[in-house]
């Protein structure tokens, strides 16, 4: 492994069923300065087996670690610690990326100008990929070029930066220098997290239209959890988004007026909000004093606020027991 040029890391955690085809996908890269980082997060299928099959098979590019159960966050942060690249890239082991993807990847960022690579992906369905499903191409390719400024001001009004971590490409050494580490104490919007941190201290960001990756849509993951402490972690996330957003105010790199300081002051606000009523009250859930709480901090930055939430912050500071009522009864007619 010695020579490798982009480190890939793979948190694995009980995916027998989709594991032999991301790893398959990850062989077959046409850039072969390449080291594949397999790091089997306590798995109780056969997930552990398949790994050390091809880290026995594969021994000049694969390295396999066994830790006990953290999270994709903690195994990611592992992955990232024994790396020897220069770039590290990340792939899901649900997911699969194309031939070309990390080729495409290193050839967006390997002139030095950029930091951060981005290529676009296919959302795929589970079921239609078994039916055979084929992929749209793109006929033209085009780049977009801005600096981490500009990239932090897309988030969430524009979709040419997105917070997914894994249809990027990072320099190791800008990660190491600055400890980005991914959140192991949230289970909600780490990726995103850990994406508006690296491009805060980055420089410029390079975007290219074509989709290399493919994440696959399944309803068990973590994303689509309704799970009441998952969800319940999105409130330490927008915290962590307000102390990032904080930094760069206070180190005059955004201003008060810029997109992203909006859309942090926005979504923090809505998570307040929704954190009452979609994860606590939809859970028969009533603490008053939580409720207060939460009202307190969505009031901080109510500006921000589109009508329908602002209409949710005045009944809950008014009339919550009343809401709560609605929204339990609500929830026992679906």
């Amino acid at each position: 492994m010695n020579g490798a040029v982009v480190s890939i890391i793979m948190p694995v955690y009980n995916v027998e069923k989709y594991l032999d085809r991301s790893i398959k996908s990850v062989l077959a890269q046409t850039y072969k300065k390449i080291e594949i980082i397999l790091v089997d997060d306590g798995s109780t299928d056969s997930s552990s087996i398949i790994c050390d099959k091809y880290g026995e098979k594969y021994k000049d590019i694969i390295k396999i670690i066994h830790i006990p159960n953290g999270g994709s966050s903690n195994a990611r942060n592992v992955g990232v610690s024994i790396a020897s690249g220069k770039y590290i890239c990340f792939v899901d082991p649900d997911d699969f990326i194309s031939d070309r993807h990390v080729e495409t990847l290193v050839d967006l960022v390997d002139d030095g100008k950029y930091q951060l690579g981005e290529v676009s992906y296919h959302v795929v369905d589970e079921l239609e990929l078994k039916k055979g499903h084929s992929f749209e191409e793109i006929k033209e390719k085009t780049i977009t070029t801005m600096t981490n400024i500009e990239a932090l001001n897309c988030f969430g009004y524009s979709a040419i930066i997105n917070g997914y971590v894994w249809n990027k490409i990072y320099l190791r050494e800008l990660i190491i220098k600055n400890n980005i580490l991914f959140r192991t104490d949230i289970r909600l919007w780490e990726d995103m997290l850990f994406v508006v941190e690296y491009i805060s201290v980055s420089k410029n960001v390079v975007v290219c239209n074509m989709p290399t990756y493919f994440y696959i849509q399944r309803g068990g993951s973590v994303i689509h959890s309704n799970n009441y402490n998952v969800c319940r972690t999105k409130i330490i996330s927008v915290h962590y988004f307000e102390e990032i957003m904080n930094k760069l105010l206070h180190d005059e790199l955004l201003s008060h007026d810029s997109d992203f300081v909006k859309w942090v002051k926005r979504i923090y606000s809505e998570t307040c909000i929704g954190d009452v009523l979609n994860v606590q009250y939809r859970n028969n859930i009533f603490d008053r004093t939580e409720t207060r709480i939460r009202v307190k901090d969505a009031k901080k930055y109510w500006k921000y606020l589109s009508v329908r939430y602002l209409i949710k912050l005045v009944l809950l500071s008014v009339c919550p027991k009343i809401l709560y009522g609605f929204i339990t009864k609500e929830c026992e007619s679906e």
